[in-house]
């Protein structure tokens, strides 16, 4: 009888063991299976970032906006004077196909910088900033100076659309542009968004980030991303002082 128990005792003993060794290898596979996926995310959105920004560069932006671009309606598309809203009028304003021949001379690159991504722990969206030194657009003319310096900050949302990381919002945040070969002016930077606008009035008016002059006070603008579960838990880059 004695041997009996002591032998049920070492089997259930050998079966706990063998069980907590199971439970914590699998969790360890778990563990590395969210890290290997957390790190192909940060890639995937850095990569889709820079596709934006070739895109861009080669006057693709109705190819941006077809393959880099969410389905949704409610997409945004920023700038300093305003917010274009939902698929129609962003195509309108910045997403226009244009003829390959009405590109010749023309040169624009932005490139991106110190980015800070975070992604939600449901993993349906993503935020991100990142900025662009030393911009430059421009076309060559028979005037001596025709190519600026743009310096620029993007602030960024991502949705996961179909398995993939697609853009839904971005707030594009102008700093400072000048004319190659001159000095910024004492008054400030020389970007005339009156003309920019005139294009397509935005669907939203406002004056939200001013850039940089004599009296403008260096803010934390777009905030860096913080960790967030779900959506409900945080800001939008195109939200109302954002």
């Amino acid at each position: 009888m004695l041997s009996t128990c002591l032998l049920i005792g070492v089997t259930i003993s050998g079966c706990c063991t063998g069980h907590t060794q199971v439970t914590e290898a699998l969790k360890s596979a778990q563990e590395a299976l969210k890290s290997a996926r957390h790190a192909n995310d940060m890639h995937e959105l850095n990569n889709l970032m820079s596709m934006h920004v070739w895109y861009h560069a080669a006057l693709l932006n109705d190819v941006d906006i077809e393959k880099n671009w969410s389905k949704r309606d409610d997409i945004v598309f920023a700038q300093n004077f305003g917010y274009y809203i939902g698929p129609e009028s962003i195509k309108t304003y910045y997403g226009n196909t244009v003829s390959r021949g009405s590109t010749k001379g023309a040169y624009m690159w932005h490139p991106t910088t110190s980015s800070i991504i975070v992604v939600a722990g449901d993993r349906k969206t993503a935020k991100g900033v990142w900025y662009t030194p030393a911009g430059i657009i421009g076309a060559f003319k028979d005037e001596p100076v025709s190519f600026n310096w743009m310096f620029e900050k993007y602030g960024v949302d991502f949705v996961m659309e179909d398995g993939k990381w697609k853009i839904w919002h971005m707030h594009i945040y102008t700093d400072v542009a000048w004319a190659v070969g001159t000095k910024i002016r004492s008054s400030g930077s020389g970007v005339d968004f009156t003309d920019i606008s005139k294009i397509q009035a935005p669907d939203k008016v406002e004056d939200n980030y001013k850039q940089l002059s004599p009296t403008t006070e260096m803010v934390l603008v777009p905030r860096p991303p913080e960790p967030y579960q779900t959506w409900s838990d945080t800001w939008s880059y195109v939200d109302p002082g954002e």
